[in-house]
């Protein structure tokens, strides 16, 4: 069957259409609207958003355009096999697998930054099984279920999701024990029937009122083999739950990782963990080596007491950040707990994939882009200004229009050193002292 295609002045149409059917205030997302056009255009597509951007209307547009209302779309979600891969690595994984054509293909990646939703990493200051650590979750004062924020809380697996229900319930009756409070916090895992799961769901999403007319739930403890209670086994698990947190346009919310004090105790500021963990030929087991014994008070330089209830938030630098290295076994999350910088650069460097223009499965090495010729010529002819550079660059150097920013920022960071370069000739007459 062929579909119809859409042109770009008609797409605006199709955004309004989509509005009114699904009762937005606002129009589709532009890449929401560029996976629409590559299914009316029969196009193979790869779009890549962040959790809660609205991935599920490019597959509910293409029904409301005229031609197309009666076709099926199979939608398949493999959920683990995205978790467990970097977006370059999946995409590369795809082209290949699919057979996607070389030209033609849209390819749009908008990033998994969330700038509505703040991130906290907190280590664990009593014992796990305390549970103790959670109680930043109820208010101090509740005085309805409007007092309590929504939540989720990652656990490992039934069993302690059994014990945290249990122990927040305990501390909610400790805070106010009016009896319109029991059934604020609820479990949901595997075990439990679908519709139980279904009905605890919508509870969950509908808004409560004052008068607790309805059913209400403000807390989930959800059982998920990579939870967030406790340190996650990779990175992307962090990622993919902290996505849960302020979803809509306009909506924000807080993502918290509260990780054991082991977490501190590899430096990562001198030595990479190796990436292929080696085998263990008695047991059968994989095990990483090469983890680095971190040195006296490195914990703290880390921030491990950062913001904790012994007020001991005293500030020690570390003379290097820890070292991000995304082909870990953790994919980089024990850089993302211990680094002093912003954790949304460490995500960033982790998760972003390469720009087109750094053309990363080109064909040509990398003198397709700067040849040996031109960066001698830069190298010889020292600092000069940019206007310089760009009298000679401009017009000769293919890139120019791509990479001149680039490179003239690298060029600006140079500070090179000259040295005279004395020539045999020139040493045998410095040997001669001048005639009297």
């Amino acid at each position: 069957m062929t579909l119809r295609a859409i042109f770009k002045e008609q797409l605006q149409d199709l955004a309004t259409c989509m509005r009114t059917k699904f009762s937005r205030s606002s129009d589709p997302r532009l890449f929401q609207l560029a996976g629409i056009k590559a299914q009316l255009d029969g196009l193979d597509a790869i779009i890549q958003a962040p959790t809660g951007s609205g991935k599920t209307a490019i597959a509910a547009g293409p029904h409301l355009w005229t031609g197309v209302a009666d076709m099926t779309i199979i939608m398949v979600f493999p959920l683990l096999a995205l978790e467990e891969e970097m977006m370059d690595t999946f995409q590369r994984d795809l082209l290949a697998k699919l057979h996607f054509p070389k030209l033609g293909s849209i390819m749009q990646n908008i990033r998994n930054h969330r700038p509505n939703v703040s991130i906290v990493i907190r280590a664990l200051e009593h014992p796990q099984s305390s549970y103790c650590d959670l109680d930043f979750i109820l208010p101090r004062q509740i005085d309805n279920a409007l007092d309590i924020p929504k939540t989720y809380v990652y656990v490992d697996n039934i069993n302690m999701g059994g014990k945290i229900v249990d122990y927040l319930q305990s501390f909610l009756r400790s805070q106010n024990p009016a009896p319109t409070n029991t059934g604020l916090v609820r479990p949901f895992n595997a075990a439990l029937s679908q519709k139980y799961k279904q009905n605890a769901i919508a509870v969950f999403h509908c808004v409560p009122s004052a008068d607790h007319d309805k059913p209400i739930i403000c807390i989930l403890v959800c059982t998920d083999a990579a939870g967030i209670w406790k340190l996650p086994a990779i990175f992307s698990n962090f990622v993919q739950r902290a996505g849960h947190a302020g979803r809509g346009r306009g909506c924000t919310g807080l993502a918290v990782l509260l990780v054991e004090c082991s977490a501190y105790l590899t430096d990562l500021s001198t030595c990479h963990e190796r990436s292929t963990p080696a085998t263990n030929s008695i047991k059968g087991k994989r095990r990483s080596k090469l983890r680095a014994k971190a040195p006296k008070d490195y914990a703290k330089m880390c921030e491990l007491n950062h913001r904790s209830s012994r007020q001991v938030d005293t500030i020690h630098l570390l003379s290097s950040q820890p070292l991000i290295d995304s082909e870990a076994t953790n994919k980089g999350l024990l850089a993302f707990v211990q680094t002093m910088k912003c954790r949304r650069k460490v995500w960033g460097a982790v998760f972003e994939s390469s720009s087109e223009d750094h053309h990363a499965h080109a064909h040509f090495d990398s003198s397709g882009i700067l040849d040996d010729t031109t960066i001698g010529l830069l190298f010889w002819i020292g600092t000069i200004k940019a206007s310089v550079h760009t009298s000679l660059l401009e017009t000769s150097w293919l890139w120019w229009d791509c990479h001149s920013a680039a490179l003239l920022e690298v060029l600006s960071s140079l500070k090179p050193k000259f040295v005279l370069w004395k020539t045999e000739s020139s040493k045998k007459q410095s040997t001669i002292e001048p005639a009297a």
